[in-house]
């Protein structure tokens, strides 16, 4: 599947995110691409695992970014959004 992922052109890519987006049945200020508890490799919600210590202890640096995508997306060359 990554393969395929990987050799895809990009704007085929940014068609399907925008597709699947659109028909997202959330708002759309949440991303449709959430985790999904499995029971397996997703074995419960991050928040609760995090709560009850069951997550592997390595050094880590957290942050926020506020504006992280924009330098991903394809640019119109518009410049006023």
């Amino acid at each position: 599947m990554f393969k395929c992922v990987q050799g895809a052109e990009t704007a085929l890519l940014w068609a399907a995110i925008n597709a699947v987006a659109a028909e997202a049945p959330l708002p759309s200020s949440i991303w449709p691409w959430q985790p999904v508890v499995d029971g397996k490799f997703v074995a419960d919600f991050p928040s609760k695992l995090t709560a009850a210590g069951k997550f592997t202890k390595v050094p880590m640096i957290m942050g926020f970014t506020t504006d992280e995508v924009t330098c991903k997306r394809p640019n119109s060359g518009d410049r006023s959004d």
